[in-house]
């Protein structure tokens, strides 16, 4: 019986934890957090997508956002030295579209 239970723990734990973090979308080229950005360390949403006042769409900042912070932060983590490699010699990553955002919706 303790066995059972010890069984149903452990597959529930992994359920719980482990597997919704698996398979989130498409793999990037670069790995990125709304969820760490946005949400732990609370950047506001403005900050990299400044140009939502002028346009009705967020879109994809600027890589020289990214180093506004990472210059200093984490400079050294591959993920970083690899944006900072496409940055150096100009060229763009290319991300993979995980949705497309209809036209009815706006940023206001």
């Amino acid at each position: 019986m303790i066995c059972l239970t010890l069984l149903i723990c452990v597959a529930a734990s992994y359920l719980w934890f482990v597997y919704p973090a698996t398979d989130l979308g498409p793999e990037q080229p670069i790995p990125f957090s709304h969820r760490v950005h946005a949400g732990v360390k609370q950047i506001q949403c403005r900050f990299c997508h400044s140009f939502v006042d002028q346009s009705m769409k967020a879109g994809i900042p600027p890589m020289e956002k990214c180093f506004f912070c990472h210059q200093y932060i984490i400079p050294l983590h591959p993920e970083i030295r690899k944006e900072r490699a496409h940055f150096d010699n100009n060229d763009p990553v290319r991300w993979v579209q995980v949705f497309t955002v209809p036209d009815y919706v706006q940023f206001h």
